[in-house]
C-alpha cells in the first residue's frame, strides 16, 4: 500500500521539553514549505540581540533614531545572514511567497523600505536565518517525539509576546504542563 504525503505547510512545530538542541530548545517553528523535497520553516520565538533599527540602518534606510526597538528573530541555524519578513500585507514586493491565507514571506529590500517609511507598522516579523529539513528528516523527528505539530492562529505570529510563544503554543494544543510530557513515543 502506497503511503500518501502529508504536508505540514502552515503548521507550527512546537519543541518537546526534552529537545535540548540550542537552536530549537523550547522553540516554535512555523513551517512555510513542506513537500517531498524537504521542509523549510522559521523559529518565531528566539529574539536576537540585534534590533530592527540596527538592520534598517545597516541597509542604509533612514529611520527616526528612537523607533524600531523590537529585536530581530533568530529564525534558525541556516544562512543566519539572510533576512526574511513574515507578514500579512499583500503589497507587490519582489521575492514574496504566499505561505498561507493572507500570510507571506518576503526577502526583498523593498519591504524593509516600506517598514522604515512606516507604510507597514504592524503584523510583521523580521527574521534572520531559517530552519530546513532534508526529505524525510522532519517526519523522522516527529516519530522520535521531538516535536508536536498543530495549528496556531495567525495573530499568534504578530501579537503574542515572543517570550510567551512556546508556553502559549503548548496551551493552544491543550497542554497546560509541558514539562510533565514524556519523551517516549508510541507507535501502533
Amino acid at each position: 500500500m502506497a503511503q500518501t504525503f502529508e504536508s505540514f505547510k502552515g503548521k507550527a512545530l512546537i519543541a518537546m521539553p526534552h529537545l535540548k538542541d540550542p537552536h530549537f530548545e523550547q522553540s516554535v517553528c512555523y513551517i512555510c514549505q513542506h513537500d517531498a523535497e524537504g521542509a523549510l520553516g522559521f523559529v518565531i520565538n528566539k529574539p536576537l540581540h540585534m534590533l530592527e533599527r540596527d538592520l534598517l540602518v545597516d541597509q542604509h534606510l533612514e529611520i527616526p533614531s528612537s523607533e524600531f526597538s523590537r529585536a530581530l528573530i533568530n529564525g534558525g541555524p541556516m544562512h543566519t545572514d539572510r533576512g526574511f519578513v513574515i507578514h500579512n500585507h499583500s503589497g507587490q514586493w519582489h521575492n514574496t511567497l504566499a505561505i498561507g491565507k493572507n500570510l507571506f514571506v518576503t526577502t526583498s529590500k523593498e519591504i524593509l523600505r516600506a517598514i522604515a517609511q512606516k507604510e507597514i507598522t504592524d503584523n510583521y516579523l523580521i527574521i534572520l536565518g531559517y530552519a530546513a529539513w532534508q526529505p524525510g528528516q522532519l517526519e523522522n523527528e516527529l516519530c522520535e517525539n521531538d516535536w508536536l505539530i498543530g495549528d496556531i492562529p495567525k495573530e499568534f505570529l504578530f501579537e503574542t509576546p515572543v517570550e510567551q510563544r512556546w508556553s502559549l503554543a503548548m496551551q493552544h494544543l491543550g497542554i497546560q504542563h509541558p514539562f510533565h510530557l514524556s519523551d517516549l513515543s508510541g507507535h501502533a
